[in-house]
């Protein structure tokens, strides 16, 4: 008998859901002006944008010995524009430097020793990154 007044109530409880899922809202969303009437623009506004920024990644074999760290700088925008590469013992392996120009930047890869090891360029537009090139020592393009 409890079994039979189940599914009614179940159907009544996700029908006064969805009932009020889709009311619509008492305001208009929409401002409407008479024709040939110029709007002007809204003034601009200063605005502060908080983002979470990866600054550190650690790897780990199976057995919890680490096996390498990767740490980040990055500019105001969020932009990379250190990444250092260290193995388990936390030796540098690689350190990535990017010289940031505008929307472009350029990139120098050197090895624990300092040695050139490759070079290469970003490009953003929007915001959003574009094209990214990689070169070898020598300049020759690798990606």
């Amino acid at each position: 008998m409890h079994k039979s007044l189940l599914i009614p109530a179940s159907l009544l409880v996700v029908a006064a859901f969805f009932s009020c899922a889709t009311a619509k809202p008492a305001v208009s969303l929409v401002a409407v002006t008479p024709a040939g009437v110029e709007v002007p623009a809204p003034a601009p506004v200063m605005a502060a944008e908080h983002y979470w920024a990866l600054n550190r990644v650690e790897t780990a074999y199976p057995d919890g010995m680490l096996s390498g760290v990767e740490e980040f700088s990055l500019d105001d925008t969020g932009r990379v524009v250190k990444d250092t590469l260290y193995d388990g013992k936390m030796n540098v392996v690689t350190v990535k430097s990017w010289s940031l120009e505008g929307d472009r930047a350029s990139l120098e890869i050197t090895d624990a020793t300092g040695t050139l090891i490759g070079k290469g360029s970003r490009v953003w537009v929007g915001g959003l990154l574009a094209e990214e090139t990689r070169l070898t020592p020598k300049g020759e393009t690798q990606s």
